[in-house]
């Protein structure tokens, strides 16, 4: 290279440098001195703040994430969106047969309550939406403590106020287990009128544990979480605490784990245990089991039962039955959920995650106090074994999937 061309080539050199941090910063910035305009100012910082990195996560809310469960109906879900590097929050949550008091996101493990983040506001146009308020942050602590599903909604309501529906915000790659505790579930069974439950949360890659007991109706002495199959007595894997401020309520939050103990956990293998001063071995206990298989769809129902089975007569054709329940493909969900049954006005045909009030499934069970005959009419009844798949459809809340 002549001289010519080194003093040409420094000034392309600082040029291509300068518009590649141009680019990094939105096409331009200020220094904050110099006057300059552009479509970002980095103030008097020498580099651009970083760039928005979001994370999105889902959130189903159910009664069985409380304790004692609450008697309802109602059905909860959302998601929640935050800015991992300045911790902006937004998102809200929908509900089904609820009128909420209050929505709150908190921080707690699953089983145990904790500090209002967020309080949440009803949507100005749709009283069953509930959203985040413009301008909600979370701090860095409590942006760890969503990665590692320690934050949840909470729904409160005028006949529960302690919270009616409850569902725990569950990264990728953390889980959580809910059972009941009772005396009969223990080795040798328990004649005890107690009760309790336990959650439990699980990051299978960290290799941790936290696991959060409730018992009610005894003077518990301590509570364990351990790993071993129903019926048998097996290995401790952590000590629970019981809360300073609540005697009912035992606790460990840091439970390190093998990765064969994350194995059993999948495999239904793990168990709460609550001692009592009169049965020292164990008053409670509740098996972790392994969850159900997934429900299958509505698109699995249609090829494999509605289609071949039900559609010859539920043609959608005529004003009465059966032509007017139109089991045909892609007419199934229209037809029977949320629609009120003609033999007992009382019911819908489907009931989303209500099985057993599901006109439908009361029919193909053949179940006392319907109308006619049991459904299928022509061909015989279903197996025992495509009936428990239209209840986990329906179980799942009947989606149109």
């Amino acid at each position: 290279m002549n001289a010519a061309q080194k003093n040409l080539s420094l000034p392309v050199m600082i040029t291509v440098i300068g518009a590649t941090l141009l680019a990094a910063c939105g096409g331009g910035y200020s220094s904050g001195n110099s006057g300059g305009t552009g479509p970002m100012s980095c103030g008097a910082y020498s580099t651009c703040p970083p760039a928005p990195v979001t994370t999105t996560t889902a959130v189903t809310l159910t009664a069985t994430q409380l304790f004692p469960v609450p008697v309802t109906t109602a059905t909860g879900s959302g998601s929640l969106t935050v800015d991992t590097n300045s911790g902006a929050l937004s998102g809200s949550v929908t509900f089904s047969n609820l009128t909420p008091t209050a929505v709150e996101l908190g921080d707690a493990y699953a089983g145990a309550q904790g500090a209002v983040v967020v309080t949440l506001t009803v949507d100005a146009a749709n009283a069953n939406r509930w959203n985040i308020g413009a301008g909600a942050t979370l701090s860095a602590q409590q942006r760890s403590d969503l990665a590692a599903g320690k934050l949840y909604i909470l729904a409160r309501t005028a006949a529960n106020p302690n919270g009616e529906l409850r569902g725990q915000l569950l990264p990728t790659g953390i889980t959580v287990k809910f059972a009941t505790l009772s005396g009969a579930a223990e080795v040798p069974p328990v004649a005890s009128t107690a009760s309790g439950q336990i959650a439990v949360t699980v990051n299978a890659a960290g290799l941790r544990a936290a696991a959060n007991v409730i018992a009610t109706g005894l003077s518990a002495t301590g509570a364990e979480l351990a790993s071993g199959a129903v019926g048998s007595v097996g290995a401790q894997l952590g000590t629970l605490v019981v809360d300073a401020g609540d005697p009912n309520h035992f606790f460990n939050d840091a439970i390190t784990l093998t990765s064969a103990d994350v194995t059993n956990y999948t495999n239904g293998l793990w168990y709460g245990n609550v001692f009592s001063a009169t049965q020292p071995t164990g008053e409670l206990r509740g098996q972790l089991a392994a969850p159900p298989p997934p429900a299958p769809t509505l698109t699995q129902l249609q090829a494999d039962i509605f289609t071949p089975i039900c559609s010859g007569c539920h043609t959608g054709v005529g004003a009465g039955l059966p032509g007017v329940q139109n089991l045909t493909a892609g007419n199934t969900y229209a037809s029977i959920v949320g629609v009120t049954s003609i033999e007992d006005p009382t019911l819908k045909r489907v009931s989303p995650s209500d099985p057993d009030n599901s006109y439908l499934v009361r029919k193909i069970q053949g179940s006392a106090g319907i109308v006619g005959v049991r459904m299928p009419a022509v061909g015989g009844p279903l197996t025992q074994a495509q009936i428990d798949e239209v209840r986990a459809w329906i179980a799942a809340g009947a989606l149109n999937n």
